[in-house]
């Protein structure tokens, strides 16, 4: 998987679990802007 990757690049867990958050969030949001407004 794509987070193993980054743990082998020497990333901390935590640190990754953040990138993912961000990354869902704002695809999330794009998806809510672009269902309602386009």
């Amino acid at each position: 998987p794509l987070h193993h990757h980054f743990e082998k690049l020497g990333w901390k867990e935590t640190d990754i679990v953040k990138l993912f958050y961000v990354i869902g969030l704002l695809l999330a949001m794009a998806g809510i802007y672009f269902g309602i407004w386009m």
